[in-house]
């Protein structure tokens, strides 16, 4: 009897443990650090974006074409270097047809951490294994940035906990890593 009610204390004790467990395995990100890249295009200047209210970041000027999407992204490209993008947001409307009644922040971080199975499902969709880079980044306010890519297109995911409502989601094709690095380096929080 002793036995069995030690058994219990020790599985309510790690309990919490196996609350914050992944559902799924999860690639390895390494740690990006703003301003670690390597090097940039001499060539290329930037402009500041605003996608309040969550971030101000400079991309490359020369866009020929630019655009907005339903929920309030930007849509950018024809430009002279064969740059193009998109960044936008997820909201609570644009996560509803995958997973109802969760913040866009809750359903992204489930995505990338692989908390629970429609998590999982996503993240296997994602094939980030078969990506080049992986990074992550963990913001002194709180927010993280998740970042991946290939050849020369690449995503990144930028979460606030503190504005749960919105999550800013970036394309961006027709630069090299060290270039798409050095836009995340921009980053400053509104």
């Amino acid at each position: 009897m002793k036995t069995k009610s030690s058994f219990c204390i020790f599985l309510l004790i790690l309990k919490p443990l196996f609350a914050f467990a992944s559902a799924c395995d999860v690639p390895k990100f390494d740690n990006f650090a703003p301003g670690s890249f390597r090097e940039t295009r001499p060539d290329m200047t930037a402009s500041e974006l605003g996608m309040q209210p969550i971030a101000n970041f400079r991309i490359p000027t020369g866009f020929l074409k630019w655009g907005t999407s339903p929920y309030g992204g930007v849509i950018f490209g024809e430009h002279a270097k064969g740059i193009k993008g998109g960044i936008m947001f997820e909201t609570k409307e644009s996560v509803s047809v995958h997973k109802k009644d969760v913040s866009p922040a809750e359903f992204i971080l489930s995505i990338f951490k692989g908390l629970d199975e429609i998590g999982c499902k996503y993240l296997a969709g994602q094939k980030l294994e078969d990506q080049e880079y992986r990074l992550h980044a963990l913001y002194p306010n709180g927010a993280e940035l998740f970042a991946y890519g290939k050849l020369s297109e690449h995503h990144f995911y930028l979460i606030r906990r503190d504005k749960p409502e919105y999550v800013l989601h970036g394309l961006l094709k027709g630069i090299n890593q060290s270039e798409f690095e050095s836009i995340l380096s921009t980053i400053q929080f509104q």
